[in-house]
């Protein structure tokens, strides 16, 4: 009777190691030197839509254990100090890792159940490709076809990486090799598009034109078709911001060229276009959480966030887009400016109400800007066709006050000219006017109130916006 009580005891202990077992994993490990008295870790539930789960455990004598409730393969991270670990965890899982913190790359160890699926994630943190492609890119100008030497040697680690992936298989679930590959296929094709740029420092759609002597056949295929992107690995967060990060460098060139508006709608349209059915919602969603922290006009975003998220399976991404939006300072049509103190070339201190009754462009500037300059180039028509009496073209340098002065004496730059007081990016101003690129321009009407946050680069456009404000 007593060894059937006992029995009987142990069961519900065994039910929930088992019921763990299937509704979470375990993750532990020794290490040496530490510099911090805890570990950090972090499960990133869905990486589109910024969902993680955050916790520090206790190192007791160097070591610690935690139960991770997980249902399915997610990226996880353990961090102390300046080292950290980033793999797949799935159910089941049982990891344990050591290393000493004086010579972390070394001495890193992993094993346990689910070791593989960390050692490939590892493996390719580790190769550091980005530094790879930059070594070579310079070695590759020399050679009759550089943009050949960097594609094959992009694409020789992805059969590298391939390889390694057959070989962990057998230890895979379906889903976490799933993931895997795309994140394997993710890689390849950022870092591909990377490469084309570092040979010249030119874009894709200018190397295509101008390089056609030193790209083989097979290199402007490779090129030409960047843009295909395959809308089966949509469920790949590392899939979607492959492609994000893709296209945010491509319309950055297409906008500096002139190929594409910067204004908004220009800007979907074009993303439109090139963006397949099922990645047009994730992408589109990153699009406009890095759009919602910039100088942009509240009305189009609230367009576009009516436009884009329409259906049942947008849910998730409208309410994150929203919700960001809601508490966000967005510029709207009429609110007032940011105001401001600066200062001028005679060290006379501006504020924006000194401007009052004038219509004001400001325009954020450093003297080591290329589109800057070719923006002063491109408007300075406009600036011709209106008197100081009426509009004043502020130019707000972000440079310290020796290069900014030194800029204005080399250059003709029309303008009302101040900086941002040797502050540099960390005035206020910069931040009141959400700068997060150069050149940012504001409108902003005779009575202090915005009038349009992204007014255009176009001469001719720019000018109507000019004579519209003045009407206000």
């Amino acid at each position: 009777m007593r060894r059937l009580l006992i029995v009987t005891l142990l069961l519900p202990c065994f039910s929930l190691a088992a019921q763990q077992q299937k509704t979470g994993a375990w993750i532990s490990g020794t290490i040496m030197n530490h510099k911090e008295d805890s570990v950090k870790i972090v499960i990133s539930d869905d990486p589109v839509l910024r969902k993680s789960r955050s916790f520090t455990i206790p190192l007791i004598n160097g070591r610690f254990s935690s139960f991770l409730a997980v249902t399915g393969p997610v990226s996880v991270y353990t961090q102390e100090g300046i080292n950290y670990v980033s793999g797949l965890i799935e159910p089941g899982d049982s990891l344990y890792f050591s290393y000493d913190a004086n010579d972390f790359r070394n001495t890193l160890s992993i094993n346990g159940k689910g070791a593989q699926k960390f050692d490939y994630v590892n493996s390719w943190r580790t190769l550091d490709i980005y530094r790879k492609l930059s070594q070579r890119a310079g070695l590759s100008r020399n050679q009759p076809y550089p943009f050949d030497n960097l594609l094959n040697f992009t694409d020789s680690i992805g059969t590298v990486f391939q390889t390694k992936l057959d070989s962990v298989k057998p230890f895979l679930s379906k889903e976490s090799l799933r993931i895997l590959q795309a994140d394997l296929k993710a890689n390849i094709s950022a870092n591909k598009y990377r490469s084309v740029g570092m040979v010249y420092h030119e874009s894709r759609e200018e190397t295509l034109k101008k390089r056609t002597a030193e790209l083989s056949p097979a290199a402007t295929a490779a090129i030409s078709n960047m843009l295909q992107f395959d809308e089966s690995l949509a469920f790949s967060s590392s899939y979607i911001n492959a492609v994000f990060n893709t296209l945010f460098m491509e319309y950055d060139a297409r906008k500096m060229s002139g190929t594409s508006g910067k204004d908004l709608p220009s800007k979907y349209s074009y993303l439109d276009s090139v963006l397949p059915g099922a990645l047009k919602t994730p992408v589109f969603t990153l699009f406009l959480e890095n759009d919602l922290a910039k100088l942009n006009q509240a009305e189009d975003l609230e367009k576009l966030i009516s436009t884009i998220y329409h259906s049942r399976e947008d849910l998730a991404y409208r309410e994150y887009i929203s919700a960001l939006f809601r508490d966000l300072h967005v510029f709207r049509k009429g609110m007032p400016a940011p105001s401001f103190t600066l200062t001028n070339t005679k060290g006379e201190k501006v504020t924006l109400s000194d401007f009052r009754g004038k219509v004001v462009l400001i325009d954020f500037w450093y003297e080591a800007c290329g589109p800057c300059h070719a923006l002063f180039e491109n408007i300075s028509s406009v600036k011709k066709q209106f008197g100081s009496d009426s509009v004043v073209f502020l130019c707000i340098s972000v440079d310290s006050e020796p290069v900014w002065k030194e800029s204005l004496q080399k250059r003709k730059i029309q303008g009302y000219h101040v900086f941002t007081q040797n502050q540099q990016i960390q005035h206020a101003v910069v931040k009141d006017y959400k700068v997060n690129g150069y050149p940012t321009t504001c409108l902003i009407d005779r009575n202090g109130n915005i009038f349009m946050a992204t007014p255009s680069n176009n001469p001719v456009e720019l000018a109507q916006q000019i004579r519209n404000a003045l009407k206000q």
